[in-house]
C-alpha cells in the first residue's frame, strides 16, 4: 500500500473541494466539511512510529471526513519525551497522539503495563495475536479514561532486546553497576534496577559512559544484540483527547477507528518481521549473539519481581493471565541468534584491522584548503574507526564541544593491500587508497564518487592507530 504524505492529502482535499462545486457527489461534499485534527508524536519521519502515523493519516483522508495533521517531534527537545507528548494531548494541546504503552505508568495509568511485562510477549506473532484480541485489549485501553483520554487502537513496533556498546549483554551480571540508556518508563527503571544496573538515563547515547541500551533492529542501533533475550515489545497507542473526540460526529469517529484498523493491516504488510530486520541488520554489519539457556533463565528470574509488581496493579493479573493464554496458542519461529560468519571480503587483506582515532578541527580544514566556518559545524569532531578482522566495521563521531553528542554507524569492509572499500546498508560504498606508515597509522585518499563531506571527515587528517 502506498503511503500518501500530508501534502498529497491536502491536494486530494483540494480536488474534492473543486468537484463539490460541480456535482452533488456526497463524498465530495463530505470532503469539503472534513474536520482537521492534530496528531502528535515525539518521532520524526523515517522511523516506524512516524510511518504508522503517515499511513493512518492517508487512510483517514480516504473517508473525506477527517484530515489528520502530524505534528512531528511535538514536544521539542526534552527529557521524558513520550510523557511530554502524553501530557500535551491530556492538556488539549494536541487532538490525538501516538504514545508507547510503556510510557503511561509514569502518568498513573497502569492498565497498559501487561503489554510490556518482561518476557511475556516474545515474538511478532504473539504480539499480533494479543493486539487482535478485543477481550484482552479493551480493558487495557479503557484505563486511559481516567486521564480524560480515549484509547482508540494499539500498533506493534518491533521487539526490544539488549544491545551492548562494549560487548554483548548476555547475563544480568553484565549490567552490574553500569548505566543503561533507555527511554523513560517505569518498566525500564524497575527492570534495570532488578538486573543490577546502577543508573538508567534517557540522554543521548554515550558509548563511553553507557554500557548499552534496549532497542529494535528496525532502528539500526549501535552495539551487539542478544538475539534470544526479548524484554518486551514496543506498542504504540493511539489516543484522543476525550473532549476533542466527543466534538466529532459519528462519521468522523468511525473514519479514525477504521483508519486505525487499516493501519494495523498496513503494518502487517510493510513492517519487517523481527527475523527479516535481524538479517538486514546483519547484512549492514551488525552483530548478534545468543545467551545460554542458563543465562536466559537468570534474566527471567531477575525480572520476576517486576512481573509480580505489574500483576499486583488493578486488574493486571487477569489481563496477564489472558495474554499468557493467547501467547500459548501461537506458533512462532525461533529468534535469530547470530549473523552469518563473514570475512573481510574474498581473499581480503586484514593487516589494517584495528581501531583508529583522529580529530578534525578548524585548523585541519583550513590546512586542507576549505572554509572552517562553512564546514566545521558539519565535520569537526573526534572520529573512531574500528576495522574488525571478521569484515565488519564500526564508526563513531563525537561532538568536540563536550556536549556528549555522538553518532555511530556500522557496516562491512574489504581491503586488497591498497584499496579499502567500506559498505553501509542504505548508503553508497566508499572507496579509498590506504597507506600505512611504520607505526600503523593510515593516510587515506578517496577515489571514485566520494561525497565532499566524507572527504573532509574521513581523509582530511591521518588515522592514528590506537589498538
Amino acid at each position: 500500500m502506498a503511503i500518501r504524505t500530508l501534502p498529497a492529502i491536502a491536494a486530494l482535499t483540494a480536488i474534492a473541494l473543486g468537484s463539490a462545486a460541480c456535482t452533488a457527489n456526497p463524498t465530495a461534499e463530505a470532503a469539503a466539511e472534513a474536520v482537521t485534527l492534530t496528531i502528535g508524536t515525539d518521532d520524526s519521519p523515517g522511523v516506524p512510529a512516524a510511518d504508522q502515523i503517515t499511513a493512518l493519516a492517508a487512510e483517514a483522508a480516504k473517508s473525506g471526513d477527517v484530515v489528520l495533521e502530524p505534528v512531528w517531534h511535538a514536544a521539542g527537545d526534552t527529557a521524558d519525551w513520550d510523557q511530554a507528548i502524553a501530557r500535551m494531548v491530556v492538556d488539549s494541546e494536541l487532538d490525538l497522539a501516538v504514545v508507547p504503552s510503556r510510557a503511561w505508568a509514569s502518568l498513573g495509568v497502569t492498565s497498559l503495563d501487561p503489554l510490556t511485562t518482561p518476557f511475556l510477549i516474545q515474538s511478532d506473532e504473539a504480539l499480533d495475536a494479543v493486539l487482535s484480541d478485543d477481550a484482552v485489549m479493551t480493558p487495557m485501553l479503557q484505563g486511559l479514561d481516567e486521564l480524560g483520554l480515549v484509547g482508540i487502537a494499539a500498533m506493534p513496533e518491533g521487539l526490544r532486546r539488549p544491545f551492548g556498546y562494549h560487548g554483548p549483554l548476555v547475563d544480568p551480571k553484565d549490567y552490574a553497576g553500569g548505566t543503561v540508556r533507555s527511554a523513560t518508563a517505569e518498566v525500564n527503571r524497575a527492570l534495570y534496577e532488578a538486573l543490577g544496573a546502577g543508573a538508567v538515563t534517557d540522554e543521548h547515547p554515550d558509548f563511553e559512559k553507557h554500557l548499552g541500551t534496549d532497542s529494535s533492529y528496525l532502528l539500526d542501533p549501535y552495539g551487539t544484540a542478544t538475539g534470544n533475550v526479548v524484554f518486551y515489545p514496543k506498542v504504540n497507542v493511539l489516543v484522543a483527547n476525550a473532549d476533542a473526540w466527543a466534538s466529532l460526529d459519528e462519521r468522523a469517529r468511525q473514519a479514525i477507528t477504521e483508519a486505525a484498523g487499516a493501519t494495523r493491516e498496513w503494518v502487517r504488510e510493510n513492517q519487517p518481521t523481527d527475523a527479516d530486520a535481524a538479517n538486514a541488520w546483519c547484512a549492514g554489519g551488525g552483530s548478534i549473539v545468543a545467551a545460554t539457556a542458563d543465562q536466559v533463565a537468570s534474566f527471567r528470574a531477575a525480572a520476576q519481581p517486576v512481573v509480580d509488581a505489574i500483576a499486583a496493579n488493578g486488574g493486571n493479573a487477569d489481563i496477564i493471565a489472558a495474554i499468557s493464554e493467547v501467547v500459548a496458542g501461537v506458533s512462532a519461529p525461533d529468534p535469530v541468534t547470530g549473523c552469518e560468519t563473514t570475512t573481510a571480503g574474498p581473499g581480503s587483506d586484514t593487516s589494517i584491522a584495528g581501531t583508529y582515532r583522529w580529530e578534525v578541527t578548524a585548523e585541519v580544514l583550513e590546512a586542507a584548503g576549505v572554509s572552517a566556518d562553512q564546514w566545521c559545524p558539519e565535520v569537526c569532531g573526534i572520529y573512531t574507526q574500528t576495522l574488525v578482522a571478521d569484515g565488519t566495521w564500526t564508526h563513531r563521531w563525537e561532538d568536540p564541544d563536550g556536549k556528549g553528542e555522538s553518532v555511530s554507524a556500522h557496516g562491512t569492509w574489504s581491503f586488497d593491500g591498497e584499496n579499502l572499500i567500506k559498505e553501509e546498508s542504505g548508503y553508497q560504498a566508499l572507496s579509498m587508497v590506504v597507506r600505512p606508515d611504520a607505526a600503523g597509522n593510515l593516510t587515506v585518499t578517496p577515489f571514485g564518487d566520494f561525497p565532499e563531506i566524507d572527504v573532509l571527515a574521513i581523509t582530511a587528517t591521518p588515522w592514528i592507530k590506537v589498538q
